[in-house]
C-alpha cells in the first residue's frame, strides 16, 4: 500500500482562530485559574469540522500503519527464528 502523506502544518485561517476578543480569549483562563474554577487541564480550543475530519482520517491511517508494523514484526520474528535454526550449508527458501 502507498504511504499516506503527512499533513502539512495547519495554516492560520479564520475558522481556525479562536473566536471572541483577545482579552476574553486569554484573560478568561487566567481569571479562572486565579479564582480556582479550573480543574486539571485548560479547556481545549474548539475544532472546526474540516479539522476534525482531517484528524479522524489521520487516526485511521495511523491505525493501519500500527497494524502493518505488528504484522511486519511477526514476519521478522519468523525469519529470525528460521535463520537461528538453520543448519550450516542449507539455504532458507
Amino acid at each position: 500500500p502507498e504511504e499516506p502523506s503527512l499533513p502539512s502544518r495547519v495554516e492560520e485561517r479564520p475558522e481556525n482562530r479562536p473566536k471572541g476578543p483577545p482579552e476574553t480569549r486569554n484573560g478568561s483562563e487566567e481569571k479562572a485559574e486565579e479564582s480556582g474554577e479550573r480543574e486539571g487541564e485548560p479547556r481545549p480550543e474548539p475544532i472546526s469540522h474540516s479539522e476534525l475530519m482531517r484528524l479522524e482520517k489521520e487516526i485511521k491511517e495511523l491505525k493501519i500503519l500500527v497494524e502493518m508494523s505488528i504484522e511486519l514484526k511477526k514476519e521478522l520474528g519468523k525469519l529470525v527464528k528460521m535463520i537461528k535454526t538453520q543448519k550450516p550449508g542449507k539455504t532458507v527458501n
